[in-house]
């Protein structure tokens, strides 16, 4: 558990400090310095590439993640490995390029006149497909040599520098609109670039494979773990993506700036769990190889509890807070007060049951894991066209939390019929029902004139109450 503890805090550290930079770009600047239209288009952009990229990636990081540990020879550049994914996900580029220029008019017919500013972006998403497909490769395959952090410092950190580098030029109006779109796509590139320079200077970098150490039952079981990790990666890339692109479609470009503005709040919470979750797959794949399942399951327990903790403690910061935060932002965004609340609470119930997804799709029923992911995709996507109609942008994010729930609840009574898995304990009951009392203590709080004191006083009800609450029992059961 050590390295996931030390990489986790790193990595939790710089995606807090990256998640500062984008508070301040994505939450303060972008929505007082750009229209609902414009914000619309630079979500609808980062949405539709990255799920353009995790199709072109034909589930290459599956394979990273859970075959690396048999490729696994600095001195030997590890047979050549990284070749199999790079040329796997270049083949998906193309054909996913190809199908681009074919449905080409279609999209653009769709969006001429509810999302005109799209259409005059669209060839955007070529480069920035590109670049986050490739980033996706080299990221999982830092991951797999136990250098978690560094993804991290480049994508939460590097990037965001240089994004908001992008927006003082263009608040001071020493770049137009169009040169500020495109510098906005040259920074969200950066890091696949310099993620390549740091492999090649780890000596990491071997691109050049070593056929004679791929045999035939290893080359039958990366063609396996591709079919289901195209599933299971797509699938998690459309319930990240999906209702960004039904609201657009729904509602058009400025629904999608709101909704893509507000998101960022409630997606804060899950920012811990990412980080846990970058450097356990690596750890599990060895645990499960070495067949050790009492680390798989400690790993599984901790995550489980950390997680809820922590994230109960972020959501329900943010949500006693909601009104001062809307505050900062122009009168429409308040149209996303409740796109903050579910994304918050879809995001907390995924924390709350740890790295179940890792386990399973580190294991050798990761067929299972695809499954699961197919049952989310139509869960999503239906539950999307039911809610948007009725609730808005407010319908998308609880059509998420309803799904997310649903899908979380197959995991967990996955893991426990195969494994005899049970994470939760007194402190899981305890935690919910502390984050339940800081609601209704919060409601007893007059609202102060001043919205940074009632913010301060408010965190400050917050910590104390998990601090008194949660904290004092957890040292003595953990």
């Amino acid at each position: 558990m050590g390295i996931i503890q030390k990489q986790a805090i790193q990595n939790t550290f710089l995606s807090y400090l990256g998640a500062l930079l984008g508070f301040i770009t994505v939450g303060i600047i972008f929505p007082n310095l750009l229209s609902t239209g414009e914000n619309g288009l630079i979500k609808l952009l980062v949405s539709l590439s990255t799920l353009f990229a995790q199709i072109s990636n034909l589930g290459s990081g599956g394979v990273i993640t859970r075959l690396f540990p048999y490729f696994r020879n600095k001195e030997k550049k590890h047979y050549g490995f990284l070749f199999y994914p790079v040329i796997v996900s270049l083949a998906g580029f193309i054909i996913c390029t190809i199908l681009f220029f074919s449905f080409r008019d279609v999209i653009i017919e769709r969006n001429i006149e509810k999302s005109k500013l799209f259409v005059d972006y669209l060839y955007y998403l070529i480069p920035l497909t590109f670049f986050t497909l490739f980033y996706l490769v080299f990221d999982a395959f830092t991951r797999s040599i136990l250098s978690s952090v560094i993804g991290t410092f480049l994508k939460d950190f590097i990037q965001r520098i240089f994004i908001l580098a992008v927006v003082g030029l263009y608040y001071f109006s020493f770049i137009d609109f169009q040169q500020f779109i495109a510098l906005y796509v040259a920074s969200i590139c950066l890091p696949t670039l310099l993620i390549v320079i740091y492999l090649v200077r780890k000596k990491e970098w071997g691109i050049i494979p070593d056929y004679s150490f791929l045999t035939k039952t290893m080359a039958y079981e990366m063609v396996n773990i591709s079919l289901f990790s195209i599933l299971t990666s797509f699938s998690y890339m459309i319930i990240s993506t999906i209702d960004s692109i039904m609201i657009n479609d729904y509602m058009g470009l400025e629904a999608t700036g709101i909704y893509g503005i507000t998101f960022y709040f409630g997606a804060v919470i899950i920012i811990p769990a990412r980080s846990i979750g970058r450097i356990s797959s690596a750890v599990l794949a060895d645990s499960w190889k070495n067949n050790n399942l009492e680390v798989i399951n400690t790993i599984y327990r901790k995550s489980c509890i950390n997680q809820l903790i922590i994230g109960s403690v972020i959501f329900s910061g943010i949500w006693v807070n909601i009104d001062n935060l809307l505050l900062m932002l122009p009168p429409e965004y308040a149209a996303g007060k409740y796109v903050i609340f579910f994304v918050g609470l879809s995001n907390l119930i995924d924390m709350a049951t740890g790295v179940n997804g890792v386990i399973i799709s580190t294991s050798k029923y990761y067929r299972y894991d695809g499954f699961f992911m197919l049952f989310l995709v139509i869960a999503v996507i239906f539950s999307n066209i039911i809610f948007i109609p009725l609730y808005g942008i407010a319908g998308a994010a609880m059509a998420s939390a309803m799904a997310l729930f649903s899908f979380n609840l197959l995991r967990y009574i996955f893991l426990y019929i195969k494994f005899k898995m049970q994470p939760f304990n007194i402190l899981t009951i305890i935690t919910v029902l502390v984050l339940l009392f800081s609601f209704i203590i919060n409601t007893t709080i007059p609202s102060l004139a001043n919205p940074f004191i009632d913010a301060f006083i408010r965190s400050i009800m917050i910590l104390t109450i998990f601090s008194i609450l949660v904290g004092s029992i957890w040292k003595k059961i953990r």
